[in-house]
């Protein structure tokens, strides 16, 4: 699998989600501030559809100090002439890296330096599946602080997405949330990793039909923390997984060795669990992403670029969207200006405000229904 790479160096931060603190009205400085950054008051009164809400698109296009190569993981996950007896709908995905401190000994055969992320696209499935599945897709962002004790939080990051990755492959009629059960259960009963934690989002796309009988893809997912998904469909974001914290710079989290002396430690049990499908149908756009993404670009905007994209064939088009999503949040992260989400949620909730992005890994898989 292949990536877009830049490089990156930066303090990782995490934020609240509104549901977990209570609110305030910001300061009068604060609101100056705000509106130093967003002179369009209009756009401020826009109705939110979620915790994270809408912007304007406010990208700021400029170089690239360390520029974006290119996409090279672009490709169809079904033929152009698919045999499903449901319809031709097919997936065509891109995937997109950006660490924050690049890393080579990280990389080999079937992995690249995604920081202290990891990503993984599944085409193959068993040939008895009774599910006519098209295409599997998981993020996971490991736990930073695991770095100050001398471990690489990209391990447990990694041993978690082949794992699930692994049981996809294997098992015909699994789910996201028992994929995503069984390599956790199996790390932790072979002691594949000795320490590490991770967040975690599965998302799976099968051949369906809808209520009326059309030809549809059904999207089933399951995810632990605040990496997330969304799904834009004509410039409109129809859903947005939620993301689960426990508090400030803390989200739910994978994590071994395993201690049944704390109650409090997370596992897949907890994880948010997307069982009644959603339709999708062709030009429907999934993101599955880290919150180097999400803390830098907020929805609105991640839904105004990948709608805006068309280019000359499916793959190029999905590349395309995964290159623009990219340099966004790049260039974001690393603004001293950019009014961001990792920004609003710093006043928000009690935090000093940063008129600046996050430098953080940036990691996301495009999923273009066509």
């Amino acid at each position: 699998m292949d990536y877009i790479q830049a490089s990156a160096l930066s303090q990782s931060f995490k934020r609240f989600s509104k549901r977990l603190s209570p609110s305030r009205d910001p300061t009068p400085s604060e609101l100056q501030q705000q509106q130093q950054q967003q002179p369009n008051e209009d756009n401020n009164k826009l109705k939110k559809s979620n915790s994270r809400g809408f912007t304007p698109f406010q990208a700021r296009r400029q170089s690239l100090t360390a520029p974006c190569e290119k996409v090279l993981d672009s490709t169809a996950a079904a033929t152009d002439t698919p045999t499903s007896p449901y319809g031709p709908l097919k997936v065509v995905t891109a995937t997109a890296c950006c660490p924050k401190r690049p890393n080579k000994a990280r990389e080999s055969k079937t992995r690249r330096d995604c920081g202290e992320d990891a990503v993984f696209v599944c085409r193959n499935f068993p040939s008895n599946s009774t599910v006519d599945r098209v295409c599997s897709i998981g993020v996971a962002d490991g736990v930073g602080s695991y770095s100050l004790r001398g471990i690489d939080p990209s391990i447990f990051a990694w041993a978690i997405m082949e794992g699930t990755k692994e049981v996809f492959e294997t098992d015909a009629s699994v789910t996201c949330i028992q994929a995503l059960t069984k390599s956790y259960e199996k790390i932790c009963s072979e002691a594949r990793v000795e320490a590490g934690g991770s967040t975690a989002c599965i998302v799976s796309l099968h051949h369906g039909k809808s209520s009326n009988g059309a030809p549809v893809l059904k999207l089933t997912a399951a995810s632990l923390g605040d990496s997330s998904f969304l799904v834009v469909r004509d410039g409109n974001i129809i859903y947005r997984s939620e993301e689960q914290l426990h508090c400030f710079n803390c989200p739910y989290q994978l994590s071994v060795p395993r201690n049944s002396a704390k109650p409090n430690q997370d596992d897949p049990s907890k994880a948010f669990v997307l069982d009644d499908p959603i339709d999708l149908v062709k030009g429907d756009i999934v993101i599955v992403a880290t919150d180097g993404l999400t803390d830098n670009v907020f929805d609105a905007d991640v839904a105004k670029i990948v709608s805006g994209i068309k280019e000359a064939t499916d793959k190029d088009t999905a590349a395309k969207m995964a290159s623009e999503l990219l340099k966004t949040a790049y260039l974001n992260s690393r603004s001293k200006e950019a009014y961001t989400p990792f920004t609003k949620y710093s006043i928000e909730h009690h935090q000093s405000y940063i008129p600046n992005g996050k430098v953080d890994d940036i990691t996301f898989v495009v999923a273009l229904i066509a």
